[in-house]
């Protein structure tokens, strides 16, 4: 079994987009947390991608993971690949998100390097897209936390500035900002993170969320004219290269 474990699956097109792939049938499972240890644990799958909330939570219930995943801390893509020394299979995390997010930013031709960026929300998206925008090159990174305050900044454990929403309107010369939040995704679209226009140097935007498709986040950037992607081409570019990890043929 293939498939796709998170706390709410309703939006997904995940398993629309594998099974076009035609290469397994693959299924949509929503877990409680008090449920994520015993359903891993018990390895009735062949291979899983992960999602909100557990990308961060997985990686202690692997016999592997990546150093890229380690590196972001993050691990969206769960897949068996050799032996433990007891016999049973072992158990992999990678992150394919990575590559997805740089995918969709050079589709739609959005420059990162020696731009200041913005990320809004410090779950495991964001840690997946500082990381991708860091090693691209980026001037400056900076994320938009619900945990600091007014007038507050805060580091983050991997080293970047957090700064509180109500400060954004401080940082006029950001560039680039990307969406990491899933503010915007269906039912509840008539909200967005941030209003755009607060920043005038602003020449790309990202909003990793793909239900809808254009999101009010999405709108503004037609708006102001600026060069953006949803997270549709990273859903797709991260779906192909977990398909790879679980048929054995890693790109």
């Amino acid at each position: 079994m293939y498939g796709l474990i998170g706390e709410k699956l309703g939006h997904s097109y995940s398993k629309i987009i594998h099974e076009l792939l035609g290469r397994y049938e693959y299924e949509l499972i929503e877990l409680e947390p008090d449920g994520l240890k015993d359903f891993i644990s018990a390895r009735n799958f062949e291979g899983l991608n992960v999602t909100i909330p557990y990308k961060q939570a997985v990686m202690p219930l692997c016999d592997y993971v990546s150093p890229l995943a380690k590196a972001i801390g993050a691990v969206n893509t769960l897949y068996f690949d050799g032996e433990n020394p007891d016999g049973t299979r072992r158990l992999c995390g990678a992150n394919t998100d990575y590559e997805g997010f740089l995918y969709a930013l050079d589709r739609d031709a959005i420059k990162v390097e020696r731009r200041y960026c913005l990320i809004l929300g410090d779950g495991a998206t964001s840690k997946t897209l500082r990381t991708a925008l860091k090693r691209n090159g980026a001037a400056k990174i900076i994320v938009a936390s619900r945990k600091a305050k007014k007038g507050e900044t805060l580091l983050s454990v991997d080293g970047f500035e957090m700064i509180s929403y109500e400060d954004l309107r401080l940082h006029t010369e950001i560039e680039f900002v990307a969406n990491a939040t899933p503010v915007g995704t269906w039912p509840k679209v008539d909200e967005s993170p941030v209003d755009l226009s607060i920043f005038p140097l602003l020449s790309g935007a990202f909003d990793v969320v793909y239900n809808p498709q254009r999101t009010k986040f999405i709108w503004q950037t037609k708006e102001l004219g600026i060069a953006h992607s949803n997270g549709l081409p990273m859903l797709v570019a991260q779906a192909t290269a977990s398909a790879g990890y679980f048929m054995g043929t890693p790109g």
